[in-house]
């Protein structure tokens, strides 16, 4: 006989009988059974009560895992918040890789249509993955969301959503990021900081070359730039397909891009502000011109930007801003791959990285924001450092998400086609 309840989040079915007691049964998330190759332990027995007692000595026998991490800004976080403090705690060791996102995700894709095993136990990805992969699903279904004990502090929502796409709680939101306009306010004064799209392009005309614009195909920032233009440029209709349907799948959404003749506002802006910028191959290229005085303004990652300044390669008089009507923020996340070795490890390695230290350790020291519910700004970074962020009045107006990820893709081939192919 079989009873279901919903417990702390944990959405379980209890069996009941022969024996009295009863026994949780943890579900694999959108499938019948558990796609994993390679478990030392019954996943339906994994609860979030139990989740160290059972995983601890079945990691220590394994004795490694296998840490991938696609960010160029991250291995100090890995290497000082992590990897020593999980290694005492468990006694594994952390094999860590700084990789390529684009190599190790085909990496992972083919390994999992190959059969083999998987090179990586865990992977901090970015934040569009799960929809980017979900027709080759090489994520494990485990719903991380549910039976890690360190989740119960995080925002619900972004737990189980990534980029507009439901992932189910296999995707945990370990680094949340912004995108914003930065500047050197010693060069730039206040009444001519850009405000909003139309002022920025005023900005340029009025300033050549000192606005330097990251490639939309080169870094992110200049990608979300491109984003956030075309969701303050589309209204009316155009608007409320971009920003609220995520039924997309690529074919439809190429279509609509190309098509619709929604995005005309966005290329014509582009068209014209093209040659008044600098179009840099790269966010930290971008940030170096800034720190170097040849441009005035230009794209920026505010964590990334934020590192920069603490290096000493951006000068004290940064600044940044966010534009009207919002530029978009987001955040990446850490997934088990379903062909990953060891999976017990990899499992206390997540839940350990989205404790509060760790986290408070990355926004102190990287400025990335987390989806911690108990951990504010203020708790990490003085008034000093807190001027080279988003003040917390623009955040909380301006900061908005990114369209889905079909929209994006689609909207990325609009630029080359519409203004690229134009230069």
């Amino acid at each position: 006989m079989f009873k279901f309840i919903h417990i702390a989040g944990l959405s379980v079915v209890f069996a009941t009988g022969a024996i009295g007691g009863v026994q949780a049964e943890t579900k694999p998330v959108g499938a019948e059974a558990f796609n994993l190759l390679h478990l030392d332990f019954d996943a339906a027995k994994l609860t979030r009560e139990n989740f160290y007692e059972m995983l601890a000595p079945i990691a220590k026998q394994e004795g490694e895992v296998n840490l991938y991490s696609f960010a160029a800004s991250f291995p100090a976080f890995w290497n000082e918040a992590v990897i020593p403090g999980f290694e005492k705690k468990y006694g594994v060791h952390v094999n860590f890789y700084d990789v390529k996102e684009d190599v190790a995700k085909q990496q992972l894709i083919a390994v999992h249509e190959a059969g083999q095993d998987s090179p990586a136990d865990a992977y901090f990805a970015p934040g569009p993955t799960p929809a980017e992969t979900r027709n080759t699903p090489i994520i494990a279904n485990l719903p991380l969301a549910d039976i890690l004990p360190e989740a119960v502090k995080y925002d619900s929502y972004l737990l189980h959503n990534s980029f507009g796409f439901a992932h189910g709680g296999t995707f945990m939101p370990l680094h949340r990021d912004q995108t914003g306009l930065g500047y050197n306010s010693a060069l730039v004064k206040a009444d001519e900081v850009p405000t909003d799209f139309p002022s920025l392009l005023a900005y340029a005309k009025a300033n050549p070359k000192k606005v330097a614009i990251t490639s939309p195909l080169k870094g992110g920032s200049g990608e979300n730039f491109l984003y956030s233009l075309a969701q303050t440029m589309l209204t009316g209709e155009c608007h409320d397909k971009l920003s609220s349907d995520f039924g997309w799948n690529d074919d439809a959404a190429h279509e609509w891009v190309a098509s619709s003749g929604c995005f005309k506002p966005v290329w014509d802006y582009l068209i014209e502000l093209t040659p008044l910028v600098e179009v840099t191959n790269g966010n930290a290229d971008t940030q170096n011109l800034i720190g170097n005085n040849a441009a005035t303004i230009g794209t920026v990652w505010e964590d990334y930007a934020y590192t920069f300044v603490q290096d000493k390669q951006l000068p004290e008089s940064y600044r940044i801003t966010l534009l009207a009507n919002g530029q978009n923020g987001g955040g990446d996340g850490m997934f088990v791959p379903r062909n990953a070795k060891h999976v017990a490890a990899a499992l206390l390695l997540i839940d350990y990285a989205m404790g509060y230290e760790p986290q408070l350790w990355k926004m102190k020291h990287m400025a990335s924001r987390t989806a911690r519910t108990d951990i504010a700004i203020t708790d990490a970074i003085d008034a000093h450092n807190a001027q080279f962020l988003v003040p917390e009045t623009t955040y909380r107006k301006y900061a908005i998400g990114y369209p889905t990820v079909p929209v994006m893709t689609a909207i990325r081939d609009g630029y080359v086609e519409q203004v690229l192919s134009k230069f």
